[in-house]
């Protein structure tokens, strides 16, 4: 008599490979927003030691002179670079709800009063991923 060989084909379907793109899809959906979150809280841990920094140097400057400065100059502090912050968009204060500010390349300014409270002004989404 005749004898079939059946062939046994391996692979993935259609229908499996689009399954499984769209599980992939999904799920980079939900994690691409908090990876995005978590980069930019790195970026502003930089804006905030340097805000840090001069929150040290205005309580110096009071301590001598009875009130902040308002020129970055007259502080004793020293800033030399910045990645994620333009160190020119540094602004000191003579004012104790904002002693000094600082502005993210293209984005958001981080300001610090003189309890050491953070603030966040612009781009309300972006503050929402630097934590502040």
């Amino acid at each position: 008599m005749f004898s079939r060989k059946i062939k046994h084909i391996n692979g993935f379907t259609l229908t499996e490979i689009m399954v499984t793109v769209i599980i992939v899809g999904v799920l980079s959906s939900v994690a691409l927003p908090r990876f995005t979150g978590v980069f930019e809280r790195v970026r502003a841990a930089e804006g905030v030691q340097i805000l840090t920094a001069l929150l040290g140097a205005q309580k110096a400057y009071e301590m001598e002179n009875g009130f902040y400065s308002a020129i970055l100059n007259d502080l004793d502090v020293e800033i030399d670079r910045a990645e994620n912050f333009d160190i020119t968009t540094i602004v000191v204060q003579n004012n104790a709800a904002n002693v000094a500010s600082i502005q993210r390349w293209g984005g958001y300014t981080l300001s610090i009063d003189e309890d050491g409270n953070i603030g966040c002004v612009d781009g309300a989404i972006t503050c929402a991923f630097a934590g502040h």
